[in-house]
């Protein structure tokens, strides 16, 4: 190898060194803006219109205008915009394959959600900590007409579209420059972390797994929002429809159709979840077969990650929000 090829090399880490701690860095100030503007809209509302928090969609409003209208415009102005994205290759994938890969993840769900609440209850076993599952506070929140549309569209629309762009097009694109491995779990570990709890941190970092491993195999955005959506809506919207059933199962006088409607959707979700496991056996081969493996090695992509102060404030903030949660 002669001089040419090893400043080429030298240059080359460089930049993907310099494109992964801006990025990382990016991700860093959308988590700490989103935070800061989601307190404050909450002040605001305590100060001046205190009724609010009475309402049962403001925690909708409360959950996605911080997110979506203040934190992302910081991340793609302030940080994206400048960092060139890397090419990925596009190629489709059969229907039937493609259905095979979603049934894997209603099992990372039920799975993620065992050991998250597992987790939780272990820190609820020391003072100060408590063991509330703020996904299901949310759904608890009301069962307005309003409150449902704004779930849906909140749950199987807005968030399918916002976060496959935010944790799997914008953060694998200018990432995967590392190794298509490394992109797949950071944007796993980001898309976890991003939930903010422990009972959501466990499931959405297998299911952030598996939807950036769409992602490096097809180049299709579209693939990974459309299953995003599916596993909302069966997970996500359905157990919010259904919140009123299960609170007359606590009645004295139990419904028969109540109950029917309760047990035949839990029947559905956890026998999905069983039918997803050998699927699930098969997507992790594939996985270790498909992904190309990285042009750097270990020791070239260990500094760039870990030296890389983004990452460090993304953990930071990350686990301040999982202790303040458990308060």
């Amino acid at each position: 190898m002669n001089r040419t090829d090893y400043i080429y090399e030298d240059n080359l880490t460089r930049s993907v060194r310099d494109n992964t701690r801006r990025t990382l860095l990016g991700y860093a100030v959308f988590t700490l803006v989103w935070i800061a503007a989601d307190l404050l809209l909450t002040l605001l509302a305590v100060l001046f219109a205190p009724g609010l928090l009475d309402t049962d969609w403001f925690i909708w409003v409360i959950n996605e205008v911080p997110l979506y209208c203040v934190a992302f415009p910081v991340l793609w102005f302030g940080f994206i915009r400048r960092t060139p994205p890397a090419r990925i290759d596009r190629s489709r994938v059969p229907v039937l394959q493609y259905l095979g890969l979603i049934l894997p993840n209603f099992t990372v769900m039920i799975a993620g959600s065992i050991i998250g609440r597992f987790v939780s209850q272990l820190f609820a076993l020391f003072p100060f900590f408590s063991a509330v599952d703020l996904l299901q506070s949310i759904m608890d929140a009301g069962a307005s007409t309003l409150y449902t549309v704004l779930a849906f569209v909140c749950t199987v629309v807005i968030a399918p579209i916002m976060e496959e762009l935010i944790f799997r097009k914008i953060l694998i694109d200018r990432t995967v420059a590392l190794g298509q491995g490394t992109a797949v779990l950071l944007s796993g570990l980001l898309f976890g972390l991003f939930h903010g709890n422990f009972y959501q941190f466990f499931y959405t970092f297998f299911f952030g797994m598996i939807l950036a491993f769409l992602y490096v195999r097809t180049g299709r955005i579209v693939y990974t929002m459309i299953m995003h959506a599916i596993v909302n809506f069966v997970m996500g919207f359905l157990p919010t429809l259904m919140e009123p059933l299960y609170e007359s199962l606590e009645a004295e006088t139990v419904s028969l159709s109540a109950s029917m409607a309760v047990t035949g959707y839990v029947i559905i979700e956890y026998g999905l979840a069983i039918l997803g496991i050998p699927l699930l056996i098969v997507a992790i081969r594939d996985m270790k077969r498909q992904i190309r493996p990285s042009p750097f090695s270990v020791s070239e992509r260990r500094p760039i990650l870990w030296r890389a102060p983004g990452l460090w404030m993304i953990i930071g903030a990350s686990v301040l929000v999982f202790v303040l949660n458990l308060l």
